[in-house]
């Protein structure tokens, strides 16, 4: 039996789970991270649920470490990778959402290859016809100090294997330990222990186990990232997401009083609750890379970072209209029988979506300065 120790459970605050993963994952094999508290850049937060009491200030919960840093970095990059974090959806035709995240297309099914080749490691997939062999073969990179990569059938969920034990059960992280809400293992394993799942029936319901090897030269580039987050984006505006969402908004026909207009909210407060989240996510990873020594880095990621800014502060106003977040939402949601009400609504997301296509304007003109678009 071995567990291995230190690793940062996801997903924190992060937004993009999938990325949270990456970023345990990462954060744990880069060794050399200095133990040492960053000075707190928050000292009137009084609240939150990370880690300890800020040794600075005394107050705020967030985790003010190198490590924690370091973390966040790894995760707004990698959810950025994967692209989850500029998806958007059709209103009219609606869509399942979960506290995962929208679900990638699938002719981007190969998106935790494409994320470890921008990482820079060699993998192979666990032999899963014979569950003693795959244990012995993630019993063999545990020993090496390595976490796996497991991806659960159902909702095909992440988790982050980190230990197994002597009958063949694994010990690892699903995400759940952050937010009650946020989806666990389905089926559930046999316990948790703290924040560490452990199951025994790993084998039946595990769709894929990934197993790293050693560092290689990155087969992904930035710019191969960029050229994928413009195809994930590219539907979006073909197909008018956001005018046909408008036009659903205004139709009355969709907006009758008592449970029709509670349903319409939640399928509202939805479509604007992905880009919300994932266009903030890009804004942090963008802000990063806003003093890059290429200039064409830097103007595309100067300008996502600004865009995708303004693009949540005006979400908002549109999640705040549906009654998401509000203390009274009943009170918004009746409002929706309104016209008038919902012809301003309809305008907010016209704006959003306006927002969106010049976000999306800057990966293509990254990519025409490179040497042409995808």
């Amino acid at each position: 039996m071995r567990i291995l120790e230190g690793i940062i459970p996801y997903p924190l605050d992060c937004e993009v789970r999938l990325g949270s993963v990456f970023a345990s994952l990462l954060t744990y094999l880069q060794k050399d991270i200095p133990d040492e508290m960053l000075p707190c850049d928050s000292p009137d937060r009084k609240t939150g649920a990370l880690g300890d009491p800020c040794t600075d200030c005394g107050k705020c919960r967030m985790g003010h470490s190198k490590k924690r840093q370091i973390f966040g970095d790894f995760a707004n990059e990698y959810a950025f990778v994967s692209g989850q974090p500029l998806l958007q959806f059709d209103l009219t035709v609606g869509v399942i959402l979960s506290w995962n995240g929208m679900p990638l297309p699938d002719e981007f099914s190969d998106t935790v290859d494409f994320m470890l080749q921008y990482a820079g490691y060699q993998y192979s997939d666990a032999d899963m016809a014979d569950k003693a062999r795959a244990h012995r073969q993630i019993s063999a990179s545990i020993d090496r100090g390595v976490p796996v990569l497991m991806q659960y059938k159902k909702n095909s969920l992440w988790l982050l294997v980190t230990g197994y034990g002597d009958n063949m059960e694994l010990y690892g992280y699903d995400g759940g330990c952050r937010w009650n809400h946020y989806e666990k293992m389905d089926p559930p394993p046999d316990r948790y222990e703290g924040k560490l799942f452990c199951a025994s029936n790993w084998h039946e319901n595990a769709k894929r186990v990934v197993i790293l090897g050693e560092k290689c030269e990155p087969a992904v580039t930035l710019e191969d990232a960029v050229r994928r987050n413009e195809r994930i984006m590219r539907p979006i505006f073909e197909q008018n997401y956001y005018q046909t969402g408008a036009d659903y908004i205004r139709e009355g026909g969709h907006f009758k009083k008592g449970a029709n207009l509670r349903r319409q909210a939640k399928r509202i407060s939805g479509f604007i609750g992905v880009p919300i989240n994932g266009r903030s996510v890009t804004s942090w990873f963008a802000a990063t890379l806003m003093d890059s020594s290429d200039p064409k880095v830097k103007e595309c990621f100067s300008g996502l970072a600004s865009l995708c800014s303004q693009m949540h502060d005006l979400c908002w106003v549109a999640w705040h209209a549906v009654g998401t977040y509000k203390k009274r939402p009943g009170r918004y949601v009746r409002l929706l029988a309104d016209p008038v009400y919902r012809d301003m609504l309809a305008a907010v997301v016209e704006q959003v979506g306006r927002k969106d296509r010049e976000i999306y304007g800057c990966l293509v003109n990254f990519l025409e300065a490179q040497g042409g678009a995808a």
